[in-house]
């Protein structure tokens, strides 16, 4: 990640995300990419992560809801569409649970952009 939001970094994964925390990556072209697949682990809630292109409210390019775990240290995948803007843009992930409990919400291991 290029930038975080209230995110820690860890040896190898993001965490301590809460409500409104986010990351960018800057620079993403998305010619060719239909699918992002996160790999994740959220121990007692679920909640949603919204990718938009430009700013933490700018044009939505994608979103996915996740569920929990159950553990800190039991990892799950999951697959959502994107759309293409055009271009290379800052992409800047939002991590979304507008209702309590809102913090805590998970630990990000890796991402990956599929065609």
């Amino acid at each position: 990640a290029d930038r975080l939001y209230n995110i820690d970094r860890h040896r190898d994964e993001l965490g301590s995300i809460d409500n409104k925390s986010w990351f960018v990556l800057k620079n993403i072209d998305l010619e060719g990419i239909k699918q992002i697949t996160y790999r994740y682990s959220a121990e007692k809630e679920g909640a949603a992560i919204e990718v938009h292109q430009g700013s933490v409210k700018g044009p939505l390019l994608g979103s996915i809801r996740y569920a929990a775990t159950g553990a800190w240290n039991k990892y799950r995948e999951i697959t959502g569409s994107i759309s293409n803007p055009g271009g290379k843009n800052d992409l800047y992930f939002v991590f979304r649970k507008d209702s309590p409990p809102d913090h805590d919400l998970c630990s990000l291991d890796w991402l990956e952009f599929r065609k």
